[in-house]
Parts: C-alpha cells; sequence; structure tokens
C-alpha cells in the first residue's frame, strides 16, 4: 500500500488549485470561532447566534447555488477570482468593525463568497479529471486542505482573545496569496465546450443519451433518485457536524470561560486536522474500491460514536475525551469528503458541473443551517452532554436512509 504514490502523475492544474487551496485553508480563522465571537464578545444569547448561524448558513446556500450557476455559464477561473476579489475587501473591513455587530454583515459575505468558491473549484477539477484519477484528485484536495487548516487554527486560537481583528484580516491575507497563486499559475483550463466536444469523441453513444434524457439541469436532478436520497443523508451528516462549531465551543466555554475555551476549541481542530492528514491516504487506499454510499455510511456511524462521545465530556478530567472522539468522528469526516465532489461529479454532464457540485454546498448548509437553530432550542430543555445525544440519533437516521439510498442504487446497476 503506497500512500503517496497514489497522489503521483495527477494533472498539473489540481496541484495548483490544492496549493492555492491549502493558503486559504491556512488563513480560514473565521469559522471555528463565530459561535464564541457572537456570544463571548458580542454578547448574543445562544438562541440568537443559533439564528445568526442560520443565517450565515442560508448566505453559504445562497452563494453555492448563485457562484454554481455562474460557473456554467461563464469562465470558471474569472467567476473564482471575482468571488475571492469580494471576499478578500469584505474581510479587511470586518475586521475594522470586529467589535461592533454590524460585523455580522461581513461574517454573511464572508460565509456567501467562501461556499460559492468551493462548488466552482471543485467543478474545475473536474474539468481535468477523468473517471481514472478523479478520486485521487479529490482527496488530494481534501488533504491539502487539512495540511492548511491544522496548521491555521492554532494560529487562530492565539489571535482570537487578543488580537480578534487578525481573524479577519488574517484570512484576508491568505485569500489574496491564494488568489495571486491562481492568477498567475493557473493555465490551460479547458471550457465547458471543449470538454464537451472531447467527450463526444471519446463515448458518443453515452452523450447521445445524456442529450435525450438530461432536458435541464433540475429535471436531471429530479430523476437521479440515488442522488436525491444520498444528499438527504448529507443533510443529516452535515447537520451533526455543525454542532462541533457550535455546541463544542458552547460547553467548552460553560466549564473553562471563554478564553480557556478558545484555545481548547484551537486544539480541537488541530487534532482534527492532524487526524485528517493522516487519515486521508490510508482511508483512501482502503475505500477506494467502495461505493461512496458505503463510505458515506461509515462515516454515520464514526459520528454516532465520535459525537455521542462528547456526552461524557464533564470537567478538566475529561478533557482527554475531546481528543480521542474528535480523531473517530474525523475518519468519519474524510470518508464523507473524499468520496461526495466524485460521486455528484461522476453522475453530472460537464454543463452541469458547477451545479452538481453546488448541490453538495446546498446540502451541507441545510445541514449546518438546521444544526445550530434546532440545537439552540434543545439546549432550553436539555443539558450540553445531552445534545450530543439528540446528535448522534441524527447522525443514526442519516444510517437508515443511506440503506435505503443502497438499495436503489443496486437497482441503478442491475439495470
Amino acid at each position: 500500500m503506497n500512500l503517496i504514490a497514489q497522489y503521483r502523475g495527477l494533472p498539473r492544474q489540481v496541484y495548483i488549485i490544492c496549493c492555492a487551496r491549502i493558503i486559504t485553508a491556512m488563513g480560514a480563522f473565521i469559522f471555528s470561532f463565530t459561535t464564541l465571537l457572537m456570544t463571548g464578545i458580542l454578547g448574543m444569547s445562544e438562541i440568537a447566534a443559533g439564528y445568526m448561524s442560520v443565517a450565515s448558513s442560508l448566505s453559504s446556500l445562497c452563494g453555492a447555488v448563485l457562484c454554481g450557476r455562474l460557473a456554467d455559464r461563464f469562465d470558471r477561473k474569472t467567476v473564482l477570482l471575482t468571488i475571492m476579489t469580494v471576499n478578500i475587501v469584505n474581510l479587511f473591513l470586518g475586521g475594522i468593525v470586529v467589535f461592533h455587530r454590524i460585523v455580522l454583515v461581513n461574517i454573511l459575505i464572508q460565509s456567501f463568497c467562501f461556499s460559492g468558491f468551493i462548488p466552482v473549484l471543485a467543478a474545475m477539477i473536474s474539468d481535468v479529471t477523468t473517471e481514472v484519477n478523479r478520486k485521487e484528485s479529490f482527496s488530494l484536495l481534501y488533504l491539502c486542505i487539512n495540511i492548511g487548516y491544522s496548521m491555521g487554527q492554532v494560529i487562530a486560537g492565539q489571535l482570537f482573545y487578543n488580537y480578534t481583528r487578525w481573524i479577519f484580516w488574517g484570512q484576508g491575507i491568505a485569500f489574496s496569496l491564494s488568489a495571486g497563486v491562481l492568477f498567475f499559475f493557473l493555465k490551460d483550463m479547458p471550457s465547458i465546450r471543449e470538454i464537451q466536444r472531447l467527450q463526444s469523441v471519446q463515448n458518443p453513444s453515452e452523450v447521445s443519451q445524456v442529450n435525450e434524457e438530461r432536458g435541464g439541469f433540475l429535471k436531471a436532478f429530479c430523476r437521479d433518485k440515488v442522488l436525491v436520497i444520498f444528499l438527504l443523508a448529507i443533510i443529516l451528516v452535515q447537520y451533526c457536524h455543525s454542532e462541533i462549531s457550535y455546541l463544542m465551543p458552547l460547553q467548552l466555554s460553560h466549564f473553562f470561560g471563554l478564553e480557556i475555551s478558545a484555545k481548547w476549541n484551537s486544539y480541537l481542530w488541530f487534532t482534527n486536522g492532524v487526524s485528517c492528514i493522516l487519515l486521508t491516504p490510508v482511508l483512501l487506499s482502503l475505500t477506494r474500491r467502495q461505493s461512496q454510499i458505503v463510505n458515506v455510511t461509515i462515516a454515520a456511524v464514526t459520528y454516532v460514536i465520535g459525537m455521542g462521545g462528547f456526552y461524557f465530556l464533564r470537567d478538566a478530567g475529561t478533557l482527554w475525551l475531546v481528543f480521542i472522539f474528535t480523531v473517530i468522528w474525523t475518519a468519519g469526516e474524510v470518508l464523507v469528503s473524499t468520496g461526495t465532489g466524485v460521486f455528484i461529479a461522476d453522475r453530472a454532464a460537464p454543463q452541469y458541473r458547477a451545479r452538481y457540485q453546488s448541490l453538495y454546498s446546498l446540502s451541507s448548509d441545510l445541514g449546518r443551517c438546521m444544526g445550530p437553530l434546532t440545537m439552540g432550542y434543545v439546549l432550553q430543555v436539555f443539558t450540553y452532554a445531552q445534545g450530543w445525544i439528540v446528535t448522534a440519533c441524527v447522525s443514526l437516521t442519516a444510517v437508515v436512509i443511506l440503506q435505503l439510498c443502497r438499495r436503489y442504487y443496486n437497482l441503478e446497476r442491475k439495470k
């Protein structure tokens, strides 16, 4: 099992996109500290923070859908750089007003832009890869994200309490550097027409069938029962994942106060990032022949164990549980993130790729939208520990839905 060799020989554009993504991930400071910013610095209640998280998720949802649509109509690199430029300006302004509630507007714009450029990047990788090397390419992208992210979260944890403005400014600098890499080095990206022309030459019968059966994006999607059910399960899986950035900071803050909880929150995400780096090549090698439906089912099971395990987190003597259970649910995150984009890309026609990739972002944002909102009300009745039991039950529901999805998938393959 050669874990490094599986990433060799990929298209040059994939390596450039991955380098740019490392930089943006290294500067992704805002995501994991939004809840602490709203409750600890801006003085918002847990319910209010939950509603703001919903608004942020809706903004992300709109960004994914709109930018995916634009990337299917116009040059993808131009769309990508435009999104990043808007976000860079927004982040530097956000650092100026970070101690005032108007910064919530900057957070919403940041959510829109961040989710907007993700499906565009995924579509660009799909454009330059084939079914032979696509899974390795997406896996490498995810690996690079976590290399940057694991380093960035430690920095963010030290900045948050004493240098809060740099949470925004640091991310703005990272996006500026990443945009520079893409602008100067990302060349020779094929257009959608070129991809369609090449596909028609390589497999004319398949293209003819696609043109005959797929009258439009929405019709193509609605006919795909497997993908519809699969994305429903993704909503629930991402619902559970959202609680790591919502419920966990609140729980830690309740036990240890704002300053200590900010540092421990950064340790959690550092553990998550390092675990992703170590687990991604191993899990890719072990699961490359498995259906992504099976992989996500396994992931949902790890969420049941990993997040349900936080029920036992009570005081300083049980903090070691944060590291143990974070490694467990991180294994599930790797399985979801490395293959879902591939699964969706393989089911999409070239002219729909960015919009199909936006479906993943759309499902993820719906889950993240529902997570903080419903958990805010759950916490009015139950304890933080019991909130993790609710999270585990949601993930268990996803396992059941994925079994139905697998049944339809097997019937589809028999046909």
